[in-house]
């Protein structure tokens, strides 16, 4: 019998995160997509955050990336695909599939871009974002 649950980050149910922590989640798996997160792409994140979440905390969201990059980093890329598909629903129902992808999905592309090196993964997992979104509109 345990008496005492280490803690991982990962234990953070995509249910008991906010909608910020859940789109910087999702940014967080795309950065990753080519094994690094530069400047750009952080200032990317930041002001998708801006856009979407005019009057975000700063100092909770760097909270909310740090905590996402630590679940994601080690995750492979099936575990990474089932969690983007977790959030994705859970944005859904939270907001729309509209609302999702007419703003959320603009912002993961503007972030691909950011650095102005586009490479395959981002495209690849970018796509994947894509067919979750379409499949639940399907689904639905």
């Amino acid at each position: 019998m345990k008496w005492f649950k280490k803690n991982t980050p990962l234990e953070n149910r995509i249910a008991d995160m906010t909608p910020l922590e859940q789109v910087t989640d999702l940014l967080v798996c795309l950065q990753l997509a080519d094994n690094r997160i530069d400047y750009s792409e952080k200032e990317a994140w930041n002001a998708t955050l801006k856009r979407l979440f005019p009057d975000y905390n700063l100092g909770h969201a760097e909270n909310a990336m740090q905590r996402s990059f630590t679940a994601i980093e080690n995750l492979d890329d099936h575990q990474r695909i089932n969690r983007i598909h977790e959030i994705i629903t859970s944005l859904i129902q939270l907001y729309s599939v509209d609302k999702v992808k007419k703003e959320i999905l603009p912002e993961l592309v503007n972030l691909v871009e950011a650095d102005g090196i586009v490479m395959s993964t981002e495209l690849d997992m970018l796509k994947t974002i894509e067919e979750i979104i379409a499949r639940t509109v399907n689904y639905r």
